[in-house]
């Protein structure tokens, strides 16, 4: 239970940082687009721009407005759900702060597999194979003879010298029934929780292969947006703004480059958030903590 809701509370915490990250972008991405609108405007007034980039700047301005205020409404719905895992009823004032969530890749691989086999749906599979064992067991003792100790007392019988025992021994061999469809069963259930605990410990197993393998891309790829992709974009959205003020690149190669900057903005937070829900279900599929993990 504890496993299942540290992972629903990363996860809402996770969404509410990305959430945020995405409104923050889209009011960045405001400002630069009443800039640009601003030196359309300058132009126009000067006369060295036409009225359309004026009117397209101002129309781009509100459609960003737009976007960051839905994005706005998006973080209070991630901070209601956070609020069910932390404060009851403190949504409004809920906030992720500082970097997402985990610090860096899985540690001891070695040890998180090893905690695969102490996950709650193994140790119940193995309890179920040792119930369905003992099950077998007890179908075959009932095979054997049993044997009942007879003893009688007849004490104060007037019409008796003395005192009668009468001491027996009763054999129950059951020659006829051997028990046979009732072992078979119990050795079938035996069978399929076997196969249940080996079905259950492989999926598991490829569960936490398959998130580890999934934070190692999402975290690389994260990595190279912003790194690689993401300055050299910046560096051309400044050159295409200065030259469209300069009169030598029209207002349309601005636009594309401002949009190009934030969709690589946000593709970029949702690379890192991807890259934390992934470590998140390594710790799910794991058992335990990264902490744990990376511990000596």
């Amino acid at each position: 239970m504890a496993v299942e809701a540290r992972a629903a509370a990363s996860l809402a915490w996770i969404d509410l940082w990305e959430a945020q990250e995405h409104a923050r972008l889209l009011r960045q991405a405001a400002a630069e687009a009443d800039r640009v609108a601003e030196i359309a405007e300058q132009k126009f007034q000067a006369g060295a721009g036409p009225q359309v980039d004026v009117v397209r700047t101002r129309a781009d301005r509100v459609r960003v407005a737009a976007e960051a205020a839905s994005a706005g409404t998006a973080t209070g719905a991630a901070a209601a759900r956070l609020a069910v895992w932390v404060e009851p009823g403190e949504a409004a004032s809920l906030q992720a702060v500082g970097p997402a969530g985990f610090a860096g890749r899985p540690g001891d691989l070695a040890r998180l597999f090893q905690g695969v086999a102490e996950a709650p749906a193994l140790r119940r599979d193995r309890s179920d194979v040792a119930a369905a064992g003992a099950r077998v067991r007890l179908e075959q003792r009932l095979r054997w003879p049993i044997v009942s100790l007879l003893l009688s007392v007849n004490q104060g019988d007037p019409t008796l010298p003395g005192t009668d025992v009468i001491a027996g021994v009763s054999l129950d061999a059951p020659l006829l029934n051997q028990r046979g469809g009732a072992i078979a069963r119990a050795r079938a259930e035996q069978s399929v929780a076997e196969a249940t605990l080996a079905i259950d410990q492989r999926r598991l197993n490829a569960q936490l292969a398959d998130a580890i393998a999934r934070s190692d891309a999402a975290g690389a790829r994260a990595a190279a947006l912003a790194r690689d992709v993401l300055p050299l974009l910046e560096q051309t959205r400044q050159m295409t703004e200065e030259g469209y003020r300069d009169g030598r690149v029209d207002l349309l190669r601005v636009l594309d480059a401002q949009r190009a900057v934030l969709e690589t903005r946000i593709a970029e937070v949702e690379a890192r958030a991807g890259w934390q829900r992934a470590l998140t279900d390594v710790e799910h599929a794991a058992g335990l903590t990264l902490e744990t993990a990376h511990a000596p």
